[in-house]
């Protein structure tokens, strides 16, 4: 069953070619049999999904706080098997589709459509707010004719071409590589800005940039990120410091907040800072009263055992009068 974009109606087929049974013999790889049960049926249109999400596994891996996101040119069968084997989803915002043309997924060395610039890949570390993008080309196999390309395609799967029915072997390939921050990579979900779409954006990007660019550095000479805004601070630790170690900020020392409290600040009179020996604390508080020293203030103790006395002998009278009735 598919949906006919021209005629605004759903096609059914009964064909044994979309049976999922039908390769089966084959012995196809799991993932890829996954991918098939997602997309509930075999198609030629699915089969080059496992060797782009194969490529980009071995070409792009995932390292610490990375994720994928996907952006295809045309969206296809084949973009299923991509949606189960990267673990993208338009509902989680890492899968999108750009729906461009022929002509605007054509490289010199390419067709295009479904043969050329079919997507690209996005490597995003949501921890420094920075990624990389490659822009993702395809090249469709050629098998002899009347051989079954279902067998053909999972011999590839499998990385044998050894096979007598393959003339050409398929090609991924990256047309362009680029590192972006977080501004960019809005520009490149957007698809693109006013005057030009994501790829010609992207090919725009320079190509000789690195991380430090991406990144600002703090005083210590250690490259941070700190959500775009420079010489600022992440979770409440100040810039140029990180999980409580200090990295160069003047008047700062880890794991001491110098905020006092309303209650503290109400009660403090006065503040003598400590020499910067001491670096355990930044601030040591006094709590004391304006005009009178410790000594001064005996007559508290005083009054509070002149005020226990009096009401031990009330008790103590209280108690006789009742005794002698």
């Amino acid at each position: 069953m598919y949906y006919n974009i021209t005629s605004g109606t759903l096609v059914v087929q009964n064909s044994s070619n979309y049976r999922i049974e039908e390769v089966l013999p084959y012995d196809p790889p799991f993932d890829v049999l996954m991918g098939w049960l997602f997309h509930n049926h075999v198609c030629g249109g699915s089969s080059p999904g496992y060797l782009i999400a194969d490529y980009i596994f071995n070409t792009y891996p995932k390292g610490e706080n990375e994720k994928y996101i996907y952006v295809t040119t045309l969206d296809n069968c084949k973009d299923d098997i991509l949606f189960m084997l990267l673990g993208v989803s338009a509902g989680q915002g890492t899968y999108a589709n750009q729906r461009l043309t022929s002509d605007e997924t054509t490289l010199e060395t390419t067709g295009g459509g479904m043969n050329g610039m079919v997507g690209y890949i996005i490597i995003w570390d949501e921890k420094t707010n920075t990624g990389r993008v490659a822009v993702i080309t395809w090249q469709s196999p050629r098998f002899a004719s009347g051989s079954n390309s279902y067998e053909e395609y999972i011999r590839l799967y499998k990385h044998d071409y050894s096979s007598p029915n393959l003339v050409s072997a398929p090609v991924v390939s990256t047309a362009a590589e680029r590192l972006i921050n977080k501004e960019e990579l809005g520009i490149l979900l957007a698809g693109g800005t006013g005057s030009m779409n994501a790829l010609q954006y992207i090919f725009s990007i320079p190509s000789n940039r690195t991380l430090e660019d991406l990144i600002p550095v703090n005083n210590g000479g250690t490259p941070v990120n700190n959500g775009g805004t420079q010489g600022g601070s992440t979770g409440g630790v100040p810039s140029g410091s990180a999980g409580g170690i200090s990295g160069g900020h003047s008047g700062y020392s880890p794991g001491v907040d110098t905020a006092a409290s309303p209650a503290e600040v109400g009660a403090a009179s006065s503040v003598s800072e400590e020499p910067a020996s001491t670096p355990s604390k930044a601030y040591e508080v006094k709590n004391a009263t304006s005009g009178a020293s410790g000594g001064d203030s005996s007559w508290y103790v005083y009054g509070i055992v002149g005020v226990l006395v009096a009401a031990g002998l009330v008790a103590f009278g209280f108690l006789r009068g009742g005794a002698g009735k």
